[in-house]
């Protein structure tokens, strides 16, 4: 390996640079649960964690537009007229009916990690 000044490293060394940057992991990214996780299971503090307070409004009200809720609020709207699989139920406006015991304790676990990390969960 030659150093010209500090500046120029031959072709072996930028080959043995690439491949160890190439084979240290990228760091994890940080997740919050996604469907179905608040319908098939009790979601936990440990998984809310990485949420941020925008993750945790849509992942609560999900639930309730997996049910057909008509949200009055023009950013749930929006966000969930934007969603393939969203379609309000004039039959079903709060979203409650048909909600498995995994979404009623998940919406109210979710209010409460909410509060809780000082989110506004209006």
């Amino acid at each position: 390996m030659t150093i010209d000044n500090g500046r120029r490293y031959t072709a072996a060394f930028g080959a043995l640079f690439l491949m160890v940057l190439l084979t240290v992991p990228a760091p994890a990214a940080l997740t919050c649960p996604s469907w179905p996780a608040q319908a098939s299971r009790y979601l936990t503090n440990a998984e809310l964690a990485d949420c941020g307070c925008g993750d945790l409004k849509i992942l609560r009200n999900e639930i309730y537009a997996r049910h057909g809720r008509i949200f009055k609020t023009d950013y749930l709207r929006n966000y969930f007229l934007d969603q393939p699989w969203y379609s309000p139920d004039p039959h079903n406006p709060e979203g409650t009916k048909g909600q498995n015991m995994f979404e009623e304790y998940n919406r109210g676990f979710i209010l409460q990690y909410e509060k809780g990390r000082g989110c506004n969960p209006q």
